[in-house]
């Protein structure tokens, strides 16, 4: 095949979402998606390396990419109007890499966080930018089932990341940041046959599929701005004591010798491994009615609580990874239900937006709950690990209660939302 013929093909594939090679190429995305979470099973270690840093500022290493997303989420949607997908995904790679790598080589803890903010814009652009291209490029139940790849991408991610991170760090916490490495050359393959929705739109009629809906249901979908923000307050809560979790793990499970590092990765690694089964079997799941019409997020929401009071109490390892599974079963469900609330919220013209303040509201959460508990434990000389875990899991299931009960009122007057 002549090298015409091999780029002529790599073209029509650029412009034809439905082929099974650009859809991998936007599932790779979300296998980067995780990829913060690399150094969070060497935390204890490098405070350890670090013992005049307080337990505050280390734990910020984890959640410092958190405060970037807060303005590039914000910005995503000027960046991905003006610059396109591909350009925006070049820029990705660059900050990720950089971001990602350089903090193996740092002598001092700022410094480690200094690298991990330019990640962190790095990030800030890569989660709106899978989920934007999902809810863009495909609609009803094959939105919903590229959804629960998405997440099962993540979640394989996830446990990728945790677990390569954590055996590295047995060699030197500084070797969990060349993880990064492998996350580069990953973004690269994807880049190939990366589709670019305006230049598909250009030149194709898109159709996709919708969810049969009656004239009845049709006006019962909530469309408000009101209740978008209030969406996005809730996404602030379950994100932030969510994140609770992943700043916590190695603490609580190297620190109240309960495991090591490497157990402290393929405990974060189960939690993916229920978030991704989840995600396998999520467009069957919205196939039901019930779930379809944002009760789904709800029920996740539940679990995922549960699941962390679980993990919160737990003295064994079998007892942290039963916590954990759940956890993620409860946010394997959540997570893609959230994305197509906000994504069809008020239409596919405005996912973009709609993902990128969704994304601001997650970022903003995880940086700043997880800060404050640590600082406030610190301050009242209370230990990580255990005891953030089960307010944090308290937290959650209070949230989930108000969604439950939100969800029920506007049962009661007709109205849903539209999750695809």
């Amino acid at each position: 095949m002549t090298e015409e013929k091999k780029m002529g093909f790599v073209k029509s594939v650029r412009t034809n979402p439905n082929h099974i090679l650009a859809i991998i190429s936007v599932l790779l995305i979300a296998i980067l998606c995780q990829a913060s979470g690399a150094e969070s099973p060497a935390l204890q270690y490098i405070a350890d390396d670090f013992t005049n840093a307080p337990m505050s500022q280390i734990s910020m290493i984890t959640t410092a990419p958190s405060l970037m997303m807060i303005p590039t989420c914000l910005l995503f949607p000027f960046f991905r109007k003006k610059l396109g997908v591909r350009k925006l995904y070049w820029i990705c790679i660059i900050l990720l890499c950089i971001g990602g790598v350089m903090p193996a080589w740092a002598n001092s803890v700022p410094a480690i966080i200094g690298w991990r903010l330019i990640f962190g814009i790095g990030c800030g652009f890569t989660w709106p930018l899978v989920q934007s291209l999902v809810v863009e490029l495909y609609g009803g139940a094959k939105q919903n089932t590229i959804l629960g790849f998405e997440n099962l991408c993540v979640c394989l991610g996830g446990i990728l990341w945790s677990n390569l991170g954590g055996i590295f760090a047995l060699t030197s916490w500084r070797f969990s940041f060349y993880v990064y490495f492998i996350a580069t050359a990953i973004m690269l393959v994807s880049m190939i046959f990366l589709p670019e929705p305006s230049k598909i739109l250009d030149k194709f009629k898109i159709t996709v599929d919708q969810t049969v809906e009656n004239t009845e249901e049709m006006t019962g979908k909530i469309r408000s701005t009101g209740v978008g923000v209030f969406i996005l307050i809730l996404t602030f809560v379950f994100n932030g004591f969510n994140m609770i979790f992943f700043v916590n793990v190695s603490f609580k499970i190297v620190g109240e010798a309960i495991g090591n590092s490497a157990a402290a990765g393929f405990v974060m690694s189960t939690f993916t491994i229920g978030s991704g089964a989840i995600g396998l079997l999520f467009g069957v799941i919205m196939l039901n009615k019930f779930m379809r019409k944002g009760w789904s997020m709800g029920v996740g929401w539940a679990l995922a609580g549960c699941g962390f009071m679980i993990f919160g109490r737990a003295t064994t390892i079998p007892m942290s990874i039963v916590g954990a599974v759940i956890m993620g079963i409860g946010t394997g469900m959540f997570q893609p239900s959230l994305i197509g609330i906000c994504g069809n919220l008020q239409g596919k013209q405005k996912a973009s937006f709609w993902i990128g303040l969704m994304n601001c509201f997650a970022g903003f959460g995880q940086f700043v709950v997880p800060n404050a508990f640590n600082a406030w434990c610190e301050h009242a000389g209370v230990s990580m690990g255990s005891f953030p875990c089960t307010i944090g899991a308290t937290v959650m299931l209070c949230g989930a209660a108000v969604f439950l009960i939100f969800m029920g009122i506007m049962t009661a007057r007709g109205k849903y939302f539209q999750t695809s």
